[in-house]
């Protein structure tokens, strides 16, 4: 039930938030509140509000002055208006209708009320009420707009938090624009060096933050509203927490005191994001600001993993004068080793016979170490598959993947050898390293002797850790990979060129990638989705020095696309390709939008089965008949020259290498849709 009563001091805060709704900018308090005392206590000026359940839903306001053209007291209704959450429920109506009741009291011979002229629904909402169109009414302001409007220029809660973002290096912010984040949006519309990424749907917005964080090192951050845009966020946030990405994750939120009863697009974001965050606050006045954006960010980087703020609409509009510390001296440097293990270390390595380097994610950035340090003690070089192309597969020393889409010569060598030196590897069940002695070494504490009992687990910097190995170990005469193993990798490679002939059409993955890596750029960024795109492709694509990005604990459809955007922009200089399948490039497909719309030159490899593939493979494994796969889908390569990007569809052997050459030529994102046959793989 509604209460229709007079208003009182402590109303006034809700009714400033109902005003500057309204106005959709925010008023200066102060003179707010001087107006507001005044009038309260004026005789000539009666202020009503409308209470649901304790909150303060409406306001009215009504002022009486005598006028010689009414010979008598005439009632103006100045302000009216009702919070949008309840609009059409009779309270507009009530409200007029008491303060009617109060101009008639009063003696008031007519009641009138003004509207803008581009409020249409406003105008019809007074006409039901039984006002009548009577006059035309002008305006001529007698202060300046810089002066009316001087609020505007003020700095706001939204200003210091997307200042505070700048100074720490956030140069994108991914995300979607709505009613409980618009004063975020307009800040970042006006900081300098800020891009306000549009996506089409909050969960690209999610996994283009992870990916850009997997990439860089730095703060992915997206931005979204309350309700249905948080919880489209979950997807991207869980791959962001699955692989150890820094991400700051931000969402509106209902108005203050609109938090509990259930407001329209209200739910309980504490809950829903304290499940995986490793930080998750809301932003309750603009003193908490700057400490609490701080913390977020801090925890993301220290912690490697989602951070999340909710900011209330009202709050991110009030004026703030604050700036946040740059990032210099907030966060620790992780350049560090347990250098009082090294030495031991070094003694394993030269009592082994067959010792092999594992290289992981951990270690992407120590190509040249991993390299030095392999020749020196005559070491093969495996990789996890998120770490494929750490150092080229082709090279004398690489022996490829190891797990699930891996080797078999790195699994014999693995499996032969006396001693694993694993840097940044986190022991996934997919890469299945088995248990024997080793030297591991991460910078995460959990990681090391995840699953069971290591010689030596040194908590550190992979590159540190390699550095200091280099400055001690000794070098090694003596080759440790066994002829045998050198005779699988060369009929390995054999059989890998055998697959990958043309062939009949519709096309085999082998002979796909044996052509992509004929035109892909030596330096490129290859972003990956989950299915059979991604499994031929650690299969039968052979890395020189490409940079791989994938979702790799969470393994989502749908990566591939989000990410590639990401890395374009996080490295506009390098070619950017992503390899998906046409069920995961469905599920983003909006977002090659997104792609044109940010003029991103990259090129979108559909393998286009018509098929969830690896899902009709498994049902096969395990005697289920095949149900419930099959896609039916549009011509992708007319969808991007529709979207205004470049297509090519590509049906047979012959055209494949043309039509990725002229993919790569087009200077605008483009697809090229490959029909392949699961049937054939």
């Amino acid at each position: 039930m509604t209460l229709i009563r007079p208003a009182i001091q402590p109303d006034e805060r809700s009714v400033y938030d109902l005003i500057t709704t309204l106005m959709g900018f925010p008023l200066e308090q102060a003179a707010f509140h001087d107006v507001f005392i005044r009038n309260l206590h004026s005789e000539s000026v009666l202020y009503y509000v409308a209470e649901s359940d304790g909150v303060i839903v409406g306001f009215g306001s009504l002022h009486i002055e005598p006028q010689l053209h009414h010979v008598g007291l005439a009632g103006e209704i100045q302000e009216l208006v009702v919070h949008e959450t309840v609009r059409s429920k009779g309270i507009g109506a009530e409200l007029v209708s008491r303060l009617k009741e109060e101009a008639q009291k009063r003696g008031c011979v007519s009641l009138e009320v003004t509207t803008r002229k581009k409020w249409v629904d406003t105008q019809r909402f007074y006409e039901r009420v039984g006002f009548k169109r009577t006059h035309v009414n002008f305006t001529k302001d007698l202060i300046t707009q810089k002066h009316q409007l001087k609020v505007m220029s003020d700095r706001t809660v939204s200003d210091v938090i997307v200042a505070g973002l700048s100074s720490w290096g956030v140069e994108y912010i991914f995300g979607l624009p709505g009613t409980s984040c618009l004063g975020l949006v307009d800040a970042i519309r006006r900081q300098e060096g800020m891009t306000f990424v549009k996506v089409r749907h909050e969960e690209a917005a999610a996994l283009m933050a992870s990916a850009y964080a997997k990439l860089t090192g730095k703060v992915g951050v997206c931005l979204t509203i309350a309700g249905p845009g948080a919880t489209n966020l979950i997807t991207g946030l869980y791959d962001a927490k699955m692989d150890r990405a820094p991400v700051l994750a931000i969402t509106g939120q209902v108005k203050l005191q609109y938090v509990g009863p259930g407001s329209f697009q209200e739910i309980d974001q504490d809950a829903l994001f304290n499940s995986f965050c490793v930080f998750n606050k809301t932003i309750n006045s603009g003193g908490q600001t700057t400490e609490l954006v701080t913390l977020a960010l801090r925890h993301a980087l220290v912690e490697r993993g989602v951070s999340h703020l909710a900011i209330p609409n009202d709050i991110q509009k009030e004026p703030l004068e604050a700036d946040m510390e740059p990032m210099e001296g907030r966060v620790p440097d992780f350049r560090i080793s347990n250098t009082g293990l090294i030495e031991r270390a070094v003694g394993l390595i030269e009592q082994a016979e067959h010792p092999v380097i594992i290289a992981g994610w951990g270690a992407k950035d120590q190509r040249d170490n991993l390299i030095t340090l392999s020749e020196r003690i005559k070491a093969p070089i495996i990789t996890t598959f998120r770490a494929k192309g750490i150092v080229p597969e082709d090279s004398l020393l690489s022996l490829g993947v190891l797990g699930d889409v891996g080797t078999p010569m790195a699994r014999r060598c693995v499996d032969d050898s006396d001693l694993l030196l694993v840097f940044g590897s986190s022991f996934s069940e997919k890469t299945n390293i088995p248990r024997k002695r080793t030297v591991q070494v991460d910078i995460d504490p959990m990681n090391l002797a995840k699953g069971f009992p290591i010689e030596i687990a040194i908590l550190g910097d992979s590159g540190v850790v390699i550095e200091q190995l280099l400055a001690s170990v000794g070098e090694r005469e003596t080759q440790t990979i066994s002829e045998a193993v050198r005779t699988e990798k060369r009929e390995w490679h054999d059989e890998l060129a055998k697959e990958a002939e043309p062939g009949e059409s519709p096309m085999r993955a082998p002979f796909i990638f044996k052509v992509l890596r004929e035109v892909i750029d030596p330096d490129a960024i290859i972003t990956i989705d989950v299915g059979d795109n991604g499994f031929w492709f650690g299969r039968n694509f052979l890395m020189e020095r490409q940079t791989l990005l994938m979702s790799g604990y969470l393994a989502t459809m749908g990566f591939g696309l989000p990410a590639a955007v990401a890395a374009k922009l996080a490295s506009p200089d390098r070619q950017v390709v992503c390899i998906t399948g046409d069920g995961g490039f469905a599920q983003v497909m909006g977002d090659f939008l997104t792609a044109v719309r940010n003029d991103l030159d990259i090129i979108v490899i559909i393998l286009n089965n018509s098929e969830l593939a690896m899902i009709r493979a498994e049902q096969m494994i395990e005697g289920y008949p095949t149900f419930a796969t099959e896609l039916n889908n549009p011509d992708f390569s007319e969808y991007a020259i529709s979207c205004g990007g470049a297509g090519f569809r590509v049906e047979e052997p012959g055209e494949l290498k043309g039509a990725l050459e002229k993919a790569m030529g087009a200077k605008k994102p483009a697809i090229v849709d490959i029909e392949t046959d699961p049937g054939r793989f």
